[in-house]
């Protein structure tokens, strides 16, 4: 890049650059784009990328990974939870074990 007359600063925010931009970068780079341009087109690159959409089932999966949140629940509430989960193991193919006290658990 350098006998082309690319500076260090241009090359290095080219380098950083996902490979499937590099090209792209680059001939706007040797086209005299400055630093700030091709950093501006960088964060277009990142923009045009769809954000990944979070399933109904793994928002669902954080919640009830959150101590606080279901300590918030009642205890007729989280006993609906434990059955809910034990149904949705039983759907699954998942194996229960014995938990304390004799209550069954569900291993998800």
């Amino acid at each position: 890049m350098r006998q082309r007359g690319l500076g260090y600063t241009l090359a290095g925010v080219v380098a950083a650059a996902p490979t499937e931009h590099q090209a792209d970068l680059l001939g706007l780079a040797l086209e005299g784009a400055s630093k700030a341009q091709l950093r501006e087109r960088l964060l277009s690159f990142r923009k045009d990328k769809p954000e990944r959409q979070v399933s109904r089932a793994e928002r669902i999966g954080q919640a009830l990974q959150t101590p606080s949140r279901l300590k918030a629940l009642s205890q007729k509430d989280r006993r609906r939870v434990d059955r809910l989960l034990t149904e949705l193991g039983r759907l699954l193919g998942e194996k229960e074990e014995m938990g304390p006290e004799g209550s069954r658990t569900t291993m998800l």
